[in-house]
């Protein structure tokens, strides 16, 4: 379980350096809560808090707000949380934004 824990915290460091040198007034950005095996979904809920709240103090990016994002995920029958590529895309197109992280 730490294994896979560690991982992901690999790939969210690796992705906030790949989107550094964006500007915040040019491009926007949805994250969705991320789903695993084996880790707790509460655990997922919070490291994707903490993944918006990194973006937002690096100021490079509009991130879409959480209840702004399920209200309009949730009005289609969707939940915040995307287990299927399927599912992230139809919440891509709901959403407008530029990228979506999940």
């Amino acid at each position: 379980m730490r294994g896979n824990f560690n991982f992901i915290m690999r790939n969210i460091i690796i992705t906030l350096f790949l989107l550094l040198p964006l500007k915040a007034d040019v491009h926007t950005i949805a994250v969705l809560d991320f789903t695993g095996e084996n880790i707790h979904q509460d655990e997922l809920r919070n490291l994707s808090a903490v993944f918006r709240t990194e973006l937002l103090e690096m100021d490079t990016l509009r991130v879409l707000d959480y209840e702004d994002m399920t209200d309009i995920l949730a009005s289609n029958g969707i939940k915040p949380s995307c287990p299927s590529l399927k599912c992230a895309i139809i919440a891509s197109m709901l959403l407008d934004q530029e990228w979506l992280v999940s």
